[in-house]
């Protein structure tokens, strides 16, 4: 006859070896994307600072890059961003950058009374 315990004790070994180490990963995961917030978490005054770039990055690329197209102008505006940002000693994610400039095209449209 066949020893239960002897049988379940590696696989409950194995699961509980395995449940540990998903667990420090999911720690580690948490942590990482805590600070990438913490990071990201912005000032007021940091806020107004990225809307203002984001506005010039706009009023930029319509001018300098004209021949270029919506996904292109975008990219350029968000390194236009990123320089400016970088010389003030200051950091942003790619989408709240992206977001600041979406909001200085809704402005100029809306001014223009596109849709």
């Amino acid at each position: 006859m066949m020893d239960w315990d002897q049988l379940l004790a590696p696989l409950m070994n194995g699961a509980v070896t395995a449940l540990s180490v998903l667990i420090a990963a999911a720690i580690l995961w948490l942590r990482r994307k805590v600070d990438a917030w913490l990071d990201m978490s912005m000032s007021r005054e940091q806020q107004e600072i990225l809307m203002k770039l984001g506005e010039q990055a706009f009023s930029f690329v319509e001018v300098v890059y004209q021949d270029l197209k919506g996904p292109e102008k975008m990219e350029e505006a968000i390194k236009f961003v990123e320089r400016q940002l970088n010389s003030k000693g200051l950091k942003a994610d790619r989408e709240q950058i992206r977001a600041a400039i979406e909001r200085a095209v809704l402005e100029h449209h809306k001014m223009l009374g596109k849709k």
